[in-house]
């Protein structure tokens, strides 16, 4: 018989296997089916004989019995190797799963080394990467800093450029005033025909309407309320405008207790002449031209609404042109006769010097010092446009219809009374 394997514990073998390898085994140990008795030694004595009275039947059971014993021996024989296969397999199985647990084992023990490498490995990067990042912290707050210097150097230049750019335009601006105070004189005319003016003037510049009116006449009021000292000027370059409107700046003029001048220095028409004319003193420029007539008015309508109108021209010229030629020192109808002596058109015009001969101006200056002026005028596109309405650019259809609808303007703001109608007596440019 073969060497016994060493024990191996059965918790060791797989379940399927080991219970095969225990059902042969019980197999073997069971008794041979045939066998009755004992069977006896196979080191009797092989030289006992039988006896020889046997007969056949025995002899047969003799063969039998022999046979069994030889098939019994051979089956134990069988049994025994089939045994020691099972002893072989269990064997090998013990030593597959002891091999099976000392490669896991040591698939463990490199994938645990493995890992620990990895990790190692990871630990290293992670620190090249610390160092890494604290270096670049260090270059960006370096860079950081660089740039931070450079953009304060940048809100210095930048805030002395801005603070030369506002030197420059406060130098600029200041520029643009004089120091010399404005001159204040009671006789604003000297004897070499200097009119010396103060920053006491108004200008009235373009048609005259209900609302250029009431801002002279503010204005008047105004320049009162500062000092009835010295005088105010109007400064006159119109053509005229609403007599209505007019009579309402001579109120104005006439009613101030500082004297009212007027200056023309380029035109008077209608009633913007009218008012120079009966001005306390007016003034004027050689070139400056001054145009009467008579008085006019739009008006559509019956009969009955133009007598009506025609009473109403008749009390105004009462109130206004007989004034006018008293200071001419004619009669109104001498007054209107003239005008249709000089045009056909009934419009009288004369420069200076002959309006100073006619009372329409006072006084013919040689220059006029403004010492009212201490700020640089604007550009003249930036200036304000006061006679807009009589642009070069506009034919005389087209200025008088500029000047019909801002009259139109006016009247509607106007309370209707009698003397405040849309057919309100107006003198129109011509």
């Amino acid at each position: 018989m073969a060497a016994m394997a060493p024990a191996v514990p059965l918790c060791s073998i797989p379940a399927p296997m080991l219970s095969r390898s225990l059902l042969l085994l019980g197999f073997a140990l069971l008794p041979f089916k045939g066998r009755t008795e004992p069977l006896p030694s196979a080191q009797q004595d092989a030289s006992v004989v039988a006896p020889p009275c046997e007969d056949n039947e025995t002899m047969q059971l003799r063969r039998s019995y022999e046979r069994a014993e030889i098939d019994n021996a051979l089956h134990k024989a069988q049994l025994e190797k089939a045994l020691i296969g099972l002893r072989n397999t269990v064997e090998c199985l013990a030593l597959s799963r002891e091999q099976q647990k000392i490669t896991s084992e040591m698939q463990r023990n490199a994938d645990t080394k493995a890992h620990k490498e990895a990790m190692a490995t990871l630990e290293r990067k992670r620190e090249l990467l610390s160092a890494q990042r604290a270096l670049l912290n260090e270059e960006f707050g370096a860079a950081s800093n660089a740039l931070q210097h450079q953009i304060e150097l940048l809100k210095y230049k930048n805030d002395q450029v801005q603070l030369e750019i506002a030197l420059a335009e406060a130098t600029k601006k200041r520029a643009a005033y004089v120091d010399t105070l404005p001159v204040y004189l009671k006789q604003p005319l000297s004897k070499d025909g200097v009119l010396t003016i103060s920053d006491r003037c108004i200008p009235l510049n373009g048609p005259i309407t209900a609302s250029v009116a009431q801002h002279v006449s503010d204005q008047i009021q105004y320049y009162n309320n500062c000092s009835t000292e010295f005088p105010i000027f109007l400064m006159v370059d119109s053509r005229g405008g609403c007599i209505q409107s007019g009579l309402h700046i001579l109120d104005a003029m006439h009613g101030s207790q500082a004297p009212v001048h007027v200056v023309v220095q380029r035109q008077a028409g209608s009633m913007a002449a009218i008012l120079a004319a009966l001005a306390v003193k007016s003034y004027a420029y050689p070139n400056a031209r001054f145009m009467h007539h008579q008085m006019a008015y739009l008006q559509v309508g019956k009969i009955r609404e133009h007598e009506e109108r025609i009473e109403l021209i008749r009390e105004l010229e009462g109130r206004l042109y007989k004034r006018l030629a008293k200071k001419m020192g004619i009669s109104i109808k001498t007054l209107n006769k003239k005008y249709y002596e000089k045009s056909v058109s009934g419009d009288w015009y004369e420069f200076a010097h002959e309006a100073c001969k006619f009372k329409w101006v006072d006084h013919v200056v040689a220059t006029i010092r403004e010492t009212g002026i201490r700020q640089k005028p604007l550009p003249h596109d930036d200036a304000p446009a006061y006679s807009h309405y009589y642009s070069s650019s506009h034919t005389a259809q087209e200025a008088t219809e500029l000047h019909r609808k801002s009259f139109d303007k006016d009247l509607s703001r106007a309370p209707k009374t009698p003397l405040h109608l849309r057919s309100e007596v107006c003198e129109l440019r011509k």
